[in-house]
Formats: C-alpha cells, sequence, structure tokens
C-alpha cells in the first residue's frame, strides 16, 4: 500500500468509527518514519485524546525531531519550555530545539516570558532583539520613493 493509499484507508477508518485500528494503521505509519503521523500521535498523546503518555508523545517527537522536522522541533522545545505534562522544565533544551528549528520568535518568546533575566538568558535575549532591530534596519526603506 503506497502512501496515499495508507491515507485514504486512515481516512475511511476514522470515518467508520474505527479509532483502534487507525491507532494502529497510523502507529505502524509512524514505525516506517512517517513524520505526518508521528506528530500527529505525539499530539493526541500530549493532550490525552488517546491515553495520556508524555513520555510516548516526547518519544515520538523525539523521532520526527531526528528526522528532521521543525514542527516537531518546536513542539518539542515547547514542552521543555512550559514543563508540560509533568517533564520537568528545562529552559536549555527548549532554546537550543528552538534554535535548531530557527523558530526566532518562539526563541524570543521562551527567552523573555520563560526564562531568567539573567546572565546567557539576558545576552541571548538581547542579542535577538538586535538582530530583529538590524533586520528592520536594513528592510525600512523598501516601497519608499
Amino acid at each position: 500500500m503506497d502512501e496515499m493509499e495508507t491515507y485514504e484507508t486512515l481516512k475511511e477508518l476514522l470515518k467508520e468509527g474505527k479509532e483502534e485500528e487507525a491507532l494502529a494503521l497510523e502507529e505502524k505509519m509512524a514505525e516506517e518514519g512517517n513524520v505526518e503521523a508521528l506528530l500527529d500521535l505525539a499530539g493526541k498523546f500530549m493532550a490525552g485524546e488517546t491515553s495520556q503518555d508524555t513520555e510516548k508523545a516526547i518519544s515520538y517527537y523525539q523521532r520526527a525531531v531526528s528526522l528532521g522536522s521543525k514542527k516537531a522541533m518546536t513542539a518539542l522545545a515547547d514542552i521543555y519550555a512550559d514543563g508540560e505534562g509533568g517533564i520537568e522544565k528545562d529552559i536549555d533544551k527548549a532554546i537550543a530545539l528552538y534554535e535548531e528549528a530557527g523558530d526566532e520568535d518562539s526563541l524570543l518568546l521562551a527567552l523573555v516570558f520563560k526564562a531568567p533575566n539573567t546572565g546567557k538568558y539576558a545576552e541571548k535575549t538581547k542579542e535577538l532583539l538586535h538582530k530583529r532591530e538590524q533586520k528592520k534596519g536594513r528592510f525600512a526603506d523598501l516601497g519608499k520613493k
């Protein structure tokens, strides 16, 4: 069964209310390295749609990260930044993941609202704000005649 057929089968199972079969198929897709299935399952386990299993959710996110998923990097960073689901808050892990994902907006929000305003965090915040100002200045004259 190719990927498109698999998605159609998954859609049909959900439409028919066969959640357990759909979950099994999605888990098989995840085992085969399907990033969208990994992300979907991680979200379901994090939100408790299937069952509340933070460790399993993190495992799926980590697998998606290993496959290069920027969405998974940001989602996992959010978990560490907030200390969600009983996971110990780890701002350093969150920052590293936001940086790897190239998500400067979420990184800046984490630094401003979730990290202590001291030492390396304060320096990183200043660095990002300065970078934004430079970008802003670089494009300030666009559209002017």
